[in-house]
């Protein structure tokens, strides 16, 4: 065993102890002997004294091994301490416990050096921070986007941008901000992301940062390119006929460029241009209605928020539509969970909404039974408030589901295409959002999430 030796060696100390302590007990009643009750005494504590001092030792050396162990050292040497005199082969298992730890630390080290590697090579700025501020991951990426080599505190932004900072620190998970900075002199849209993670017992925020200025221009110059392919639609449908119509006029009180007499007129002639007029007219009023519905789209700029309770709403919806919904025979269902659900909106602005995905539904429905139009309010996964308003009508063409919210797209004769898109506008005012879901034959669902 690897213990003998200092096995042996105690029992031997204290073998000499209790010799030593029964010469003391035998001879102290001995006056001519008081001088070897003297020596002897001595030699005891002497004894005692070493014994501790051989205990001690051997423990205290222990200790400090397995303390530098403990605190990741891994490159003690075992064979350097005095115990290994005492212990013979401790040392060897404890070379051995080494080298397990030096792998563990390897494994662990490479480990770590890959996970850093794969942090630095996505293309999506990450930055890992605890609420001290203290930054652990600050990847290759999140410095291109802001220009800064290192970051050791979160607080060290504020040379990037003031407020920079406090912008991380209060941070909200699960919401995404857009924001922008000028850094070196280039303007960058950050989308800012977070949510909380929990390590050793301490919360780490994790925040993704993206530079979606690139993207943000695509889509404004798509959104663009879309909106004036409409309104070139809408103008061009007005104004060919106009043009048309002005020349069928001209033809009938000239010819070749001389105006005709009096004499030379008929009824026919001027019969004919009463009519082009009144179609001119009639055009010219809706090229008018085109831009007054432009203005309306555009005049939007604030929302008034304040706490609704939506049950309170849904009552109100369902009372100015009552009379339309009987006479269309669709049945009007409220489901709100939980039941006193409040949200920060604008109740006219909303109300606006609600109504337009309403009638949009009863006028979408075919013929038939059973017609049911579902106003919903809840909370997602996600803990965000969502109305959800879901119809049994007959859905939406995959193909234009994509340009509904396009600024007077339309699939009706008598539409003027702005209501979904004034749906999104009042959303956006609430820094929320508004999407669809839909499927031939089974009906939409349009879900506004706050």
């Amino acid at each position: 065993m690897i213990y003998n030796k200092f096995l042996f060696s105690t029992i031997i100390r204290v073998i000499l102890i209790s010799i030593n302590s029964f010469l003391v007990v035998a001879i102290i009643n001995y006056e001519e002997r008081l001088f070897s009750l003297i020596a002897l005494l001595i030699l005891l504590f002497m004894q005692i004294w070493f014994l501790y001092k051989y205990v001690s030792r051997t423990n205290r050396d222990l200790a400090n091994f397995l303390l530098s162990l403990s605190a990741g050292d891994t490159t003690i040497d075992f064979s350097n301490y005095e115990i290994e005199k005492i212990f013979k082969g401790l040392g060897k298992t404890y070379s051995n416990v080494l080298k397990e730890t030096q792998k563990i630390q390897r494994e662990k080290e490479e480990k770590e050096n890959f996970i850093q590697s794969i942090v630095d090579h996505i293309t999506i700025g990450i930055i890992s921070f605890n609420k001290h501020g203290k930054v652990f991951i600050f990847n290759k990426s999140a410095k291109q986007i802001l220009g800064v080599n290192e970051l050791f505190q979160i607080k060290e932004l504020e040379k990037v941008n003031v407020g920079l900072s406090g912008l991380f620190l209060n941070l909200k998970t699960g919401k995404q901000l857009i924001y922008k900075l000028f850094v070196n002199n280039n303007l960058v849209q950050l989308s800012i992301n977070s949510t909380i993670i929990k390590h050793t017992d301490e919360e780490i925020t994790l925040v993704s940062i993206q530079d979606i200025k690139n993207e943000l221009e695509e889509n404004e110059l798509k959104s663009y390119q879309n909106l004036i392919r409409v309104i070139n639609h809408e103008m061009m449908n007005s104004l060919t006929p106009i043009t048309t119509l002005t020349t069928s006029i001209k033809r009938n009180f000239s010819s070749k460029n001389v105006i005709k007499k009096m004499s030379e007129l008929d009824v026919e002639n001027i019969e004919d241009a009463v009519t082009s007029s009144e179609l001119i007219e009639d055009r010219t009023k809706g090229l008018i209605n085109f831009i007054q519905s432009y203005r309306e789209l555009t005049r939007l700029t604030k929302a008034k928020l304040s706490e609704q309770n939506i049950e309170n709403l849904f009552q109100n919806i369902k009372t100015l539509l009552q009379s339309e919904l009987k006479e269309n025979e669709i049945e009007l269902i409220l489901d709100i969970n939980p039941k006193d659900l409040r949200i920060d909106l604008d109740s006219k602005l909303i109300e606006q909404v609600i109504i337009n995905l309403i009638k949009n539904a009863i006028e979408a429905f075919p013929d038939k039974t059973g017609k049911q139009i579902t106003l919903k309010a809840f909370e997602n996964e996600n803990g965000r408030k969502c109305i959800e308003v879901i119809d049994n009508g007959k859905g939406i063409d995959k193909d234009q589901i994509n340009d509904i919210f396009i600024p007077f797209f339309t699939t009706k004769e008598e539409g003027s295409g702005i209501g979904l898109s004034l749906c999104r506008q009042i959303m956006r005012l609430h820094k929320g959002s508004i999407n669809v879901r839909s499927e031939l034959g089974k009906g939409s669902n349009f879900i506004l999430e706050f």
